[in-house]
């Protein structure tokens, strides 16, 4: 993912937060893959500079079911987060 990629993550969370400070935040709710996100993030880490000496790899467990009802931009930015930081902390 590309640093503007990135800022416009962080952007879009502070905007989140005052939605959710005024209580007017929406949700796009629609099926969504879970794999297919993961999959899609951890490839966009691997093509950073940063991130290219390290083996990333996504395990999802088989009881995961394959869709789930949810904001998909929202769940991508919670996931990136996650990585984001395991990877800081790791």
């Amino acid at each position: 993912m590309k640093n503007a990629q990135q800022l416009l993550y962080i952007i879009k969370d502070i905007l989140d937060f005052n939605l959710i400070r005024k209580d007017s935040l929406k949700l796009l709710l629609a099926p969504v893959k879970i794999r297919d996100i993961a999959s899609e993030l951890v490839e966009n880490f691997r093509t950073q500079k940063f991130f290219r000496k390290l083996d990333i790899i996504s395990e999802i467990d088989d009881d995961v079911p394959e869709f789930v009802v949810t904001d998909r931009e929202r769940l991508k930015r919670i996931i990136w987060h996650l990585m984001t930081n395991a990877i800081k902390y790791t």
